[in-house]
């Protein structure tokens, strides 16, 4: 169930008791009348909401919300929600989305749903991210800045030239074959009497066959291997390399090795019950070895 970014709404509603934080007090409300009739308010307490974003961005909105059971739907207030907030925040209605800037001043990008036209906010930060943006190219194409969507090959690519475009495309269409084997099908060929034939495939570029070969990204990726690293071998005959940087240093603090280590799960922090992202969470830490003392 998505949360509908309402701006007709006065006030915020949930039909689900786990939204709320607190305790649900009782109203002096007592229902609300809407376009499908009129549904009960069983109290009014604090929501916590983890939301996210088509840009897959990430935040926590806190707000007072009313309790309604028989509801089928939630309601996120932006008015109601600044108002609690002294006034700070900001909500921007376009044409083809709908930007809520926060307390911080972070910006939440939600599009239109396709046939209700409402724009819905998604929940649960812990779901797995979206498979597209959500947007159509119309919609992409009319934002401020929209270059990093486009492709490398595309006509403003100054570090490519129009050949070198070009040839990309046909490597790409040919299921990434070699680019010299795709040069040579627009190359001239000799027969067998020693004629000239023309190319197998025509060019609208004639450098086409000789040009330098551009880099495609994936291909690139597809030729990586592992490697590892270039340790060396320890033999019985050399010094022991035991307590080398150790060497001369005799008393504590005449010398000290600093490491950092990164940990893959997050550790909770002292003062917050472990209801902190995991993004605030500690991700590792670092150690200091005295050379002397080994403390």
């Amino acid at each position: 169930m998505p949360i509908v970014l309402d701006t007709g709404c006065s006030h915020s509603l949930s039909p689900v008791s786990s939204d709320f934080i607190g305790p649900i007090k009782p109203c002096k409300q007592r229902n609300l009348r809407g376009l499908n009739g009129t549904v009960d308010i069983v109290g009014v307490g604090t929501v916590e909401w983890i939301i996210r974003d088509y840009f897959d961005n990430v935040r926590i909105i806190r707000t007072t919300a009313y309790y309604v059971p028989d509801g089928n739907i939630r309601l996120f207030s932006p008015q109601s929600y600044f108002q609690e907030q002294h006034g700070r925040g900001c909500c921007s209605v376009h044409a083809d989305r709908i930007t809520l800037e926060l307390l911080d001043g972070s910006e939440l990008t939600f599009p239109y749903h396709s046939t209700s036209n409402l724009p819905l906010m998604l929940l649960d930060a812990h779901a797995p991210p979206p498979p597209t943006a959500g947007f159509t190219f119309q919609q992409i194409s009319s934002f401020d800045n929209p270059r990093f969507f486009l492709s490398v090959a595309h006509e403003t690519n100054q570090n490519l030239t129009s050949t070198q475009r070009e040839l990309l495309l046909w490597h790409w269409r040919f299921g990434h074959a070699d680019m010299r084997r795709v040069q040579r099908l627009f190359s001239k060929r000799k027969g067998s009497l020693g004629s000239e034939l023309p190319p197998l495939l025509a060019s609208t570029t004639p450098t086409l066959s000789s040009c330098p070969l551009p880099l495609c990204a994936a291909c690139q990726l597809s030729k990586q291997r592992r490697t590892s690293p270039g340790t060396k071998p320890f033999s019985s005959g050399s010094k022991s390399p035991d307590k080398v940087l150790s060497t001369g240093h005799l008393q504590p603090g005449d010398a000290v090795s600093v490491d950092q280590y990164q940990s893959s799960t997050p550790g909770r922090l002292p003062t917050t019950f472990g209801k902190e992202l995991p993004r605030d969470q500690f991700q590792g830490g670092t150690i200091f070895v005295d050379h002397a003392s080994s403390y």
